[in-house]
């Protein structure tokens, strides 16, 4: 189990990449694979990728287990009310409607599922389920972090052009001193978040392996802290989404050795 996460973790990183020759565009031309993936920001349907639509722009995926969902709902609820053996139950009928129904399981319902297997670990079965399950949320957090910060360096090198159109990027409505510090902080937490199962004593410290790519990350915080033109950005760009690529791999290599 642990070596087919670790594999899904690498092919994530590798398909969450960014052309580092992309500029501002029109939403409606935007090609398909430049689309924005499920939970990522939209303004329109069309800037989401085929299977999702735009609600609250934010990218949600259409095909879902109305069942499953149901069962979700009912485990939110009673999760609320303090009844964790009915939620965690109400939880497993969800992913087993979402299994039966051939669909994947959406991050949210996954996520909840553990957070209330955590909450009940005062049952050995519970807290070892809910730890495994975690897992898959915690070590997500700093693969977005860095997938996010690719579009941030993005946002950074077409701020003038995109104001001009007047396109509320990130970048725009932050402005450039700002926006530099959300980038710094994306690719520094994501340092941070990577070893947080070791620090729990779940894994081993193979997670630590992504650190030796953190000269790398302090030069790639500097260089965007201290450029405006646009050469040097799309270098930045284009080194942001090799970190990304080399610290999923090291993470990976990680989990296998864990």
């Amino acid at each position: 189990m642990r070596a087919v996460f670790a594999t899904c973790v690498a092919v994530a990183c590798w398909t969450a990449g960014c052309d580092s020759r992309a500029t501002a565009s029109d939403p409606a031309s935007v090609r398909p694979a430049q689309r924005s993936r499920e939970f990522e920001s939209c303004g329109q349907a069309a800037d989401c990728q085929d299977d999702l639509r735009c609600f609250e722009r934010t990218c949600r995926r259409t095909a879902r287990s109305t069942i499953g969902d149901y069962y979700a709902a009912a485990g939110a609820l009673a999760r609320s009310r303090g009844d964790l053996e009915a939620a965690i139950a109400s939880y497993f009928q969800a992913l087993a409607h979402y299994d039966a129904e051939k669909l994947a399981l959406p991050p949210d319902v996954d996520c909840a599922y553990g957070a209330t297997l955590a909450a009940a670990r005062a049952r050995k079965d519970h807290a070892e389920l809910g730890s495994r399950v975690l897992h898959r949320c915690v070590l997500a957090v700093p693969v977005g972090l860095l997938a996010s910060a690719i579009l941030v360096v993005n946002n950074v090198r077409d701020l003038e052009t995109d104001r001009r159109a007047g396109k509320r990027t990130l970048a725009v409505r932050l402005g450039r001193p700002a926006t530099r510090t959300v980038f710094g902080l994306m690719v520094y937490v994501a340092f941070l978040t990577a070893p947080l199962p070791w620090i729990l004593g779940a894994l081993s410290p193979w997670l630590l392996l992504p650190l030796a790519l953190l000269p790398l990350a302090v030069m790639l915080v500097r260089l965007v802290r201290t450029h405006t033109d646009g050469p040097t950005l799309n270098r930045a760009l284009a080194r942001t989404g090799m970190l990304q690529l080399g610290f999923c791999v090291l993470l990976s290599i990680g989990l296998l050795l864990s």
